[in-house]
């Protein structure tokens, strides 16, 4: 009778562990390269390489002498098939250029792709070279300049100067008018008027007609702004006699005005004072903001100009009336 087998040591790996250790153990006494074995058949030559060695190889095609011999049929198949070889080899010489091109392509490019690439190296790692201003001493120091800009009161006064001359209402030639003609006859009343401020003579230098019909001229700066204005009345109307040296009003505009209302009319200050209660001569000019004769609107913004600015102010707040109607 056999012994009975001796019990299992405690904590013993099973089976599968054990299996698997083994195939471990093989696979680390394997060799790190499998390659498959040498084929023993050599590849298949080329057709005319074939065809010329079996030709050749026919005892049938030599002579007693040992001479070979060529029947022309033979001889037209053999250039037939030399011809597609060197055909060919010119195709595989074309692509093996092609492929060389595209290789030098490439690294072009790749060498290109590395220039650009920025270093991202931190800028406290990288060696920085001391300036020659530290090395020789120390900084001068920050002094403030000695030369104080201009005040804002002068360069204000360089600037050029606006005076705006208005035109009467109920004419609009000014309007049709150069602004070369009118540059050019301002600067002509003014010089027979011996116009001057400090010794400088004062001269007109643009104009611009703007959309009320009023003109605005352009002096050399502020200076010469105060004397055009203070002087208008003098040679406004020696430039043209629609222009009206008249106190500078204060203007409003007021909209929803139907364009059955002319406000060129010599009626229509009027009736927009009677119906508002404004005194007599503080309205002293309605004109349209705009012409909207050719267009489909049935009503239109109307500018008003007040002498009194208190007046104007409170129009502009309570509104108008005008043929029983507000706006």
């Amino acid at each position: 009778m056999a012994a009975p087998p001796p019990p299992d040591p405690p904590n013993r790996p099973n089976v599968a562990c054990d299996a698997t250790m083994n195939d471990i153990a093989e696979l680390d006494d394997a060799p790190s390269t499998r390659l498959p074995d040498r084929p023993n058949v050599a590849p298949p030559s080329l057709v005319f390489l074939a065809f010329l060695t079996n030709y050749i190889g026919n005892p049938q095609n030599h002579s007693s002498e040992g001479a070979l011999i060529i029947d022309p049929s033979s001889l037209g198949a053999i250039r037939m098939m030399m011809d597609a070889e060197a055909k060919r080899l010119r195709e595989m010489d074309k692509r093996m250029d092609q492929m060389s091109k595209m290789v030098e392509t490439f690294e072009g490019r790749l060498q290109a792709l590395e220039g650009s690439r920025v270093s991202t190296t931190a800028p406290q790692n990288q060696p920085t070279k001391q300036s020659y201003a530290r090395a020789t001493g120390p900084a001068p120091a920050v002094r403030p300049p000695t030369i104080a800009p201009p005040q804002k009161t002068i360069l204000k006064s360089l600037k050029p100067g606006k005076a705006i001359i208005h035109s009467a209402p109920d004419k609009s030639e000014v309007q049709n008018l150069a602004r070369g003609f009118l540059v050019q006859r301002a600067n002509e009343v003014l010089q027979k008027l011996d116009a001057q401020v400090e010794g400088e003579r004062i001269s007109i230098r643009a104009a611009q007609v703007l959309k009320s019909g009023d003109v605005c001229f352009f002096s050399k700066n502020k200076a010469h702004q105060k004397w055009l204005m203070e002087n208008k009345h003098n040679w406004s109307k020696e430039v043209h006699p629609d222009l009206e040296a008249t106190p500078s009003p204060f203007s409003i505009i007021a909209h929803g005005i139907p364009k059955t209302f002319n406000p060129l009319a010599v009626s229509a200050i009027k009736q927009l004072s009677s119906e508002n209660n404004f005194p007599e001569g503080d309205l002293v000019r309605v004109k349209w903001l705009a012409d909207n004769s050719a267009t489909p609107k049935q009503a239109g913004s109307i500018i008003l100009a007040f002498k009194n600015k208190q007046l104007a102010a409170r129009v502009e707040k309570t509104g108008l009336f005008l043929n029983y109607d507000y706006h």
